[in-house]
Formats: structure tokens, sequence, C-alpha cells
């Protein structure tokens, strides 16, 4: 009897803990701390990041506290799904001055890929370092 309770609830601990486990993508180590702060070095800074089907490379323009501009240079993702996608998501960065967005149903790597860049300009930013 115990044999069979453990049989069948250890699938269930495994994918509860694989969901927890699994989260929306977020920049490198203490990127959320630079975007709570938005404190940069006016400038303009490449990105880059992974979408679904290779790389996104965005222009990122920041004054001291705020994003002021985002320009997509180079992406593969899909023209008719994935970069609506990002146009869309620049807006809502550029609104909300911050990279910590939710991802536009049905284009999520796409999204992600586009967050992650904009998130390794802000860094640089931070930093005050460029390509």
């Amino acid at each position: 009897m115990k044999k069979i309770c453990l049989v069948k609830t250890l699938p269930v601990i495994f994918g509860l803990l694989l969901i927890s486990a699994c989260g929306t993508f977020r920049g490198g180590e203490g990127a959320g701390e630079v975007f709570r702060r938005g404190i940069y070095t006016p400038g303009v800074y490449l990105g880059y990041g992974r979408g679904k089907w290779g790389e996104v490379i965005v222009s990122v323009r920041v004054d001291e506290r705020n994003i002021t501009d985002i320009e997509i240079i180079d992406s593969r993702d899909d023209p008719f799904v994935g970069f609506p996608a990002m146009e869309e998501l620049s807006a809502v960065v550029l609104e909300e001055n911050t990279p910590d967005v939710d991802v536009v149903a049905g284009a999520t790597l796409s999204s992600l890929g586009f967050l992650q860049a904009v998130e390794d300009a802000l860094v640089k930013a931070a930093a005050g370092t460029g390509d």
C-alpha cells in the first residue's frame, strides 16, 4: 500500500519541483537591482539576446534615469509574429521604463530574446560600458 502511494506521489512532486524551478527569463545577476535604481550613464548601448530563430540585437538609448528609445537592429525571428511582438514590447518597455514586463502570447521565445537584449543593453548602461 505504501509503495503504491509513493509511486503515485513521486511524479507529482517532481512535476511541482520542475514547475517551480522554471520561470521567466531574467537578466544577469543583479540586473533587477539595476532596473529598480534606474541609474544609467546616458548614451546608446547595444544589447544582444537569443530569440526563437537566432540572435536579436537592439539599440537602447538612455538618459540618467529613463529608457528613451529602443531600436531593433537585427532579428532572425518571424517577420509576421516575432517582429510585431518585439515592436509591441518596445512600446511597453518604454512606457514602463523597465524590461521587466510580460511576454507577448504566441511569441514567447521572440519576446524573451528581445527582453534579454534590452536587459543586456541596460546592464551596460548601468555600468557605463559599451561595445
